[in-house]
């Protein structure tokens, strides 16, 4: 990929990036802050969006695939962040979907059996022990990340573009994914690995290319360079100047759970929160994590248990309740459970904090979008705007 820019209304996502993989079998680290233009440069590549200039070459010819489909006959394949499989379909459905096995001479049809056997085989590559006719809204967001990787198994790709592939993986199960990209590269398939995750990247990639607001920085061969030196191509900046707060002082309890029961599999769980303390729930696919967080935040019903919060018993009910207390709930499941893709930043924003915004009966816009403006500022979210439709964010 050679100088490719790529503007949306209000601002420039790619500014002559440049991009290659050099050899067969390579695993190519693309790395840089949210915004940076990982996403945009990646859906060029497989044909999701169309540059504005530049040019892409393959095995040194000039490249014009310009929609999904050409991408894939070209042999791109492509493991988003966000699952693109079909809730209502089964997980042999999705694996084979415009490719599926079919039987009969005149009348062809699919050969379920087939199906059957070979997302069977798939689904034992990625360590996934599941009924190939179970509907993928029945698994969990994990479950759902492995499948997409065992779909991209079954095509065969040369090239295949993972986009923060062990987001919603345990540390086995990405163990798991890292085996099969060696394996992959063994068989000369080259991997583009989008991540955050630096010991990642530096445990399995040969190269590393960096992105900052849009413009390519560099790319290090892996074994050359360290995490500091990534770290401030990334940011510009050296890394330690990233942690400048000290360690604090444990606080009070603000919330305890004692003999947590729900309806499905969390069983007499018990734990307490401190003020200013990060607590950890970590556990294998299936485990229970997302249900008893969900439980906590009142989404799903407590069977039997209690909770407190600040040394009060409380009843979560619902999201609503829990809000009122001061508990919010970020799924890892966000496009389903946690945004609005088709409104704007300000709306997915103000959405829950709308009645405090709210004076006899009317809400203070004014007041509402400087909030919405801080909170912005704060968390640094990339966006030309706040009327900006969430859907086109970075990741």
């Amino acid at each position: 990929m050679e100088y490719i820019s790529k503007s949306f209304p209000g601002t420039k996502a790619l500014d002559g990036v440049s991009f290659e993989l050099s050899r067969e079998g390579e695993i190519h680290a693309l790395v840089g802050e949210n915004g940076a233009g990982k996403s945009t440069l990646i859906k060029v590549l497989h044909g999701a969006l169309e540059s504005d200039s530049g040019n892409i070459y393959l095995r040194g010819n000039l490249y014009s695939g310009s929609n999904v489909q050409e991408s894939q006959k070209a042999g791109f394949a492509f493991i988003p962040q966000a699952s693109n499989l079909i809730g209502c379909l089964s997980v042999k459905e999705n694996l084979f979907l415009g490719q599926e096995f079919r039987k009969g001479f005149l009348l062809k049809r699919i050969d379920w059996r087939a199906s059957r056997e070979k997302a069977k085989e798939l689904l034992a590559r990625v360590g996934l022990k599941i009924n190939p006719d179970m509907r993928i809204e029945e698994l969990e967001v994990a479950e759902q990340q492995l499948v997409e990787i065992a779909k991209v198994l079954g095509m065969n790709a040369r090239i295949v573009t993972m986009d923060e592939p062990t987001s919603s993986l345990t540390e086995e199960e990405a163990q798991r994914l890292f085996d099969i990209i060696r394996a992959l590269k063994k068989e000369a398939v080259s991997i583009i690995f989008v991540s955050h995750k630096l010991d990642e990247i530096f445990s399995i990639s040969d190269k590393i290319t960096v992105l900052r607001n849009g413009r390519y920085v560099g790319t290090k061969k892996t074994s050359l360079t360290d995490r500091n030196e990534i770290v401030k191509m990334m940011t510009g900046r050296d890394e330690a100047e990233k942690y400048s707060g000290g360690r604090r002082t444990q606080g009070p309890v603000v919330f305890r759970a004692s003999g947590v029961n729900t309806y499905g599999m969390v069983r007499d769980v018990s734990f307490e929160l401190h003020e200013g303390e990060t607590l950890s729930i970590a556990g294998l696919i299936g485990s229970g994590r997302t249900e008893l967080l969900e439980t906590l935040c009142g989404y799903s019903a407590l069977k039997s248990g209690s909770v407190e919060v600040a040394g009060r018993p409380v009843r979560l009910n619902n999201p609503k309740s829990a809000l009122a207390l001061g508990i919010g709930y970020i799924s890892e499941d966000r496009h389903r459970k946690g945004l609005m893709l088709n409104q704007s930043v300000k709306e997915n924003i103000g959405a829950a904090s709308m009645r405090d915004d709210m004076k006899f009966g009317l809400i203070n816009v004014k007041a509402q979008i400087a909030k919405i403006k801080r909170v912005i500022g704060k968390l640094g979210i990339v966006c030309f705007g706040i009327y900006q439709l969430v859907e086109n964010l970075s990741g």
